[in-house]
């Protein structure tokens, strides 16, 4: 009786020693959410991820950031990136040089004489042939685009080809 009441102690004693030290290091070493300047600090994880999506249109295309000027430098560079992500490297060039004809990125661009908008120029019927609304969200009007130009064309140069010869697409 005495060997199970001494093993017993042993096992709590050791036991509440191993809680102890386990306390006193971290199990889980995070990482940081964003990375921010030496010296800068964050009050916010918001903030943070706000301050990296400015920096790197990368992080602001994987997150399909919205910018307050849609048509910076940077929020053409996260558009790029989005599309450059959703499509095969050969159509590349062609998706560029379509849209750079059709609204030169910015999407809220509106056609003065027809519906067309954003940036790859929907008309109002449009839209509803890939199953998606008229809205000036730049990443949704990629992903139709793409829909669209795969529905019609079949790839991006078939499209681009048929836009320098007609002048729409």
């Amino acid at each position: 009786m005495k060997k199970a009441y001494s093993a017993l102690l042993a096992f709590i004693f050791i036991g509440t020693y191993i809680n102890y030290v386990d306390r006193q290091t971290p199990l889980y070493t995070a990482e940081p959410l964003v990375a921010v300047s030496k010296g800068q600090a964050t009050y916010s994880p918001l903030k943070g991820v706000i301050t990296a999506r400015e920096s790197n249109s990368v992080v602001a295309s994987r997150s399909r950031a919205q910018f307050n000027d849609p048509k910076s430098e940077l929020a053409i560079k996260s558009y790029q990136h989005y599309l450059k992500e959703s499509i095969p490297a050969k159509e590349l060039s062609c998706y560029f040089k379509l849209v750079d004809r059709e609204s030169k990125w910015n999407p809220i661009a509106q056609n003065p004489k027809s519906t067309a908008f954003g940036i790859g120029q929907f008309l109002n019927s449009t839209w509803g042939l890939v199953d998606s609304k008229k809205t000036s969200d730049p990443y949704v009007q990629i992903d139709a685009m793409i829909k669209y130009v795969n529905l019609i064309y079949g790839d991006g140069c078939k499209a681009l080809d048929f836009r320098l010869y007609k002048g729409w697409y």
